[in-house]
């Protein structure tokens, strides 16, 4: 797993950085706006951003992730701006969005998703 130091920040612009993995979140508990858009991600990972329980803002379009696992977004209540085009994504498990703030900026777009639970009702 990549660390990166993003330390007390409020806003981390990791755009373009050709990261793999997303980065550990602990101690950063402060981060409102985490863009992670452009990069090589291939996987969300389980329970990645736990230690970020204020993160409004979460950008992860244009990466390679395949899959959004159950738990995936697991703590983020604040959340209100997930942005996921652009990706491979093929599968989303049950679950994948239920502790999510209202869903107003949540963007899947332009990818083949053969189902979506529906959480938002």
């Amino acid at each position: 797993m990549e660390k990166v130091d993003i330390g007390g920040e409020k806003l981390s612009n990791l755009h373009l950085n050709s990261i793999t993995e997303i980065p550990d979140l602990q101690g950063c508990s402060n981060l409102k706006l985490l863009d992670l858009s452009d990069n090589a991600i291939t996987s969300l990972g389980h329970g990645r951003f736990t230690g970020v329980p204020g993160l409004h803002d979460l950008l992860l379009q244009n990466n390679k992730i395949p899959k959004v696992p159950g738990d995936a977004f697991l703590g983020l209540t604040n959340l209100q701006v997930l942005q996921l085009q652009e990706n491979e994504i093929r599968e989303i498990e049950e679950d994948a969005f239920p502790s999510l703030g209202q869903p107003g900026g949540h963007q899947l777009g332009r990818q083949p998703v053969p189902c979506v639970a529906s959480t938002w009702t």
